[in-house]
């Protein structure tokens, strides 16, 4: 069975297009977000309304969430840090545990949709996170196995409480088997 990441693709391409389709997606709703705060900004000044105030205010409050929605998606102050793709280049033996969490969507039984995101927790008690699709996080796991030899995979209520009491407790032995 051939996988999406192939024989011949490195990982850290695929993380870095994952990483940049996650980027655009950002970028396009901060975009949509500021477009639809200047309309409702400039919309009592080109229609004589009543409640002008309040249109305003609330194309300002609509401006404000695009603006902090690009910083996060440009990783700029106070949302800096250095990616996943960072911890493959820089990181490895800080990465301690990594599991994906996938949420599904099913009101009245019926799955509209699923979100998945692979959590990377850190040496440091902190962890970065990474929107993927539920089929490249399952693939993403098994090749993740090479790179971070030491770290612990999947989830389990142990792990977390380990994880919360001491991160270096899950640390492996590369001899070691899960």
């Amino acid at each position: 069975m051939r996988n999406f990441i192939g024989m011949d693709r490195d990982i850290r391409q695929v993380i870095a297009s994952i990483e940049k389709r996650n980027r655009n997606y950002r970028l396009f709703w901060a975009a949509f977000l500021f477009l639809t705060g200047l309309s409702l900004s400039a919309y009592p000044l080109l229609y004589r309304i009543e409640a002008a105030v309040f249109w305003f205010f609330c194309g300002v409050v609509f401006m404000l969430t695009a603006l902090l929605l690009l910083a996060y998606a440009l990783r700029v102050f106070p949302f800096r840090q250095a990616g996943i793709t960072g911890l493959l280049d820089h990181g490895r033996e800080q990465v301690v545990w990594i599991y994906p969490y996938i949420m599904q969507t099913m009101p009245f039984g019926i799955k509209l949709f699923d979100s998945t995101r692979l959590y990377f927790h850190l040496l440091n008690g902190e962890n970065q996170q990474l929107y993927c699709r539920t089929r490249e996080a399952n693939e993403l796991m098994e090749e993740l196995r090479m790179y971070f030899p030491r770290a612990c995979f999947g989830y389990s209520q142990e792990k977390e409480f380990m994880y919360e009491y001491d991160p270096a407790m899950l640390l492996r032995n590369t001899s070691d088997k899960e």
